[in-house]
């Protein structure tokens, strides 16, 4: 079983494993406290929420962020939460260099009820990594009406939909267009929070626990019904499910 399907064809293309046999089921949210506020009139800023790993790509940020300042005059303000690992020491070092040790906070591990309140309050959700498996940052920020900025990465792409603003997350010059473009523009911004609270359904635990449900009754070699096949079927399973019936 995995989350997305850009996941799933990965498995298939690299290890020859049956694409009938890979499931796809999403992570699913619940109901999320906090009510979405206004930062516009009072200390702005943005948030990424990640474990300070390589490839959750925190230097292009602060180089990016650097830049809005340089070629905009524009100080983007910005949260990051997540564990503190060992290249933390490499992004710190950055971005003292950069000259942004007052403007981008690292907050480390924070506890549900401090990011929900953070997602609240944030701008926008800032999330340039490189690689994921599903991105579920993204899905909670969708869940407080929070916009989205995101890099371009297929699994990204699947999750958000068209409830993102999409960069190129290797590219400083893309990334830094998008901070401006969103952090200026309070249509933009208004209208990615109402599409995320729209994108929000397609992780709704209902349909995402049948789906797991489904997935355990063919496991004990029990019949599936038919809405074991609608659940499975709405996470584009057609191919487990042809196989399921057939033996």
């Amino acid at each position: 079983m995995v989350a997305t399907r850009w996941t799933r064809e990965s498995l298939v293309a690299s290890y020859g494993i049956p694409r009938e046999k890979v499931v796809v089921i999403p992570c699913g949210i619940g109901p999320r406290t906090g009510t979405r506020e206004t930062t516009d009139a009072r200390d702005p800023f943005i948030l990424y929420p990640a474990h300070t790993f390589p490839h959750k790509n925190h230097l292009r940020l602060l180089d990016a962020l650097a830049l809005v300042h340089k070629k905009r005059g524009v100080r983007v303000r910005c949260v990051c939460t997540g564990r503190l690992t060992s290249f933390f020491a490499t992004i710190a070092a950055r971005r003292a260099a950069l000259g942004l040790t007052d403007q981008v906070e690292f907050r480390g591990y924070v506890p549900d009820s401090e990011l929900d309140h953070l997602y609240s309050r944030s701008r926008f959700l800032i999330f340039p990594s490189l690689f994921e498996g599903f991105g579920l940052p993204l899905v909670e920020a969708f869940a407080h009406g929070t916009p989205v900025a995101c890099s371009e990465h297929p699994v990204l792409r699947e999750v958000a939909g068209d409830a993102a603003l999409f960069f190129d997350g290797e590219d400083v010059e893309s990334t830094a267009d998008a901070l401006f473009q969103l952090w200026d523009n309070a249509e933009l911004r208004a209208d990615l929070g109402a599409r995320g609270l729209l994108r929000q359904a397609a992780f709704d635990w209902g349909p995402i626990a049948g789906a797991h449900r489904a997935l355990y009754r063919h496991l004990m070699d029990e019949p599936l019904q038919l809405q074991d096949d609608e659940a499975l079927k709405s996470f584009s399973n057609a191919g487990f499910l042809n196989a399921a019936h057939s033996r």
